[in-house]
């Protein structure tokens, strides 16, 4: 049986007849699909690079997480150093406030002391002129003059000491906040030196990363 055959009509050609086979068997494309499976050894260097992916990330996000601690720590270190300044600042503040007013109180009774003391020493002088000119005068109130001034002396006498003894206080006092001046400026500078140490420190660590 002979296979049906088709007439080609090329242009300005002859015509050619060729079997309708031929034709369907050029016009149909040629496709091949690969069956071939994964090598062992593809699928192991597959695993082997998604775990080092794995790692690269989390040691990534391991690095972030810790400059990020120190920076908060750094944060920490320097709200810290703020705060003992101002609290050094407040407690001056507080102390040369106190001291002033001390002093004032105090000026204020030595002066009051200063006045009677003066007071008390003209009116010695005053008895003494007074006994100077009583030649001839009665005994009795000669006599009345001298306890008069012997009691001005006593009073003065009293008064000097009590002077005396506030000054001293006051000495006293002012050498004492000089020591605790003295004593919060030591704790603060040691304060300071161990935070500067801390954060050196950190900044060590980071140069050694």
């Amino acid at each position: 049986m002979n296979a049906p055959r088709t007439t080609l009509n090329l242009p300005g050609k002859v015509d050619i007849d060729v079997p309708s086979s031929a034709i369907k068997d050029v016009a149909s494309p040629i496709t091949t699909t690969s069956t071939k499976p994964k090598s062992s050894d593809t699928e192991k260097l597959d695993q082997m690079l998604k775990l080092i992916t794995s790692m690269q990330s989390s040691m990534n996000q391991q690095r972030v997480d810790q400059v990020m601690a120190e920076e908060t720590h750094k944060g920490l270190l320097a709200a810290m150093a703020r705060s003992l300044e101002a609290s050094k600042q407040e407690h001056n503040a507080q102390m040369k406030a106190l001291e002033t007013r001390l002093i004032a109180h105090m000026n204020v009774k030595t002066s009051a002391l200063y006045e009677v003391i003066d007071a008390q020493q003209k009116q010695i002088e005053e008895l003494v002129r007074q006994l100077q000119r009583m030649d001839g005068v009665d005994k009795n109130v000669i006599e009345k003059k001298k306890q008069e001034l012997a009691q001005a002396e006593l009073a003065l006498a009293d008064h000097q000491h009590k002077l005396a003894a506030r000054e001293s206080a006051l000495e006293k006092r002012e050498q004492e906040l000089e020591t605790k001046h003295a004593t919060q400026d030591a704790q603060d500078a040691q304060t300071k030196r161990a935070l500067n140490e801390r954060a050196q420190n950190i900044e060590l660590e980071e140069t050694a990363m």
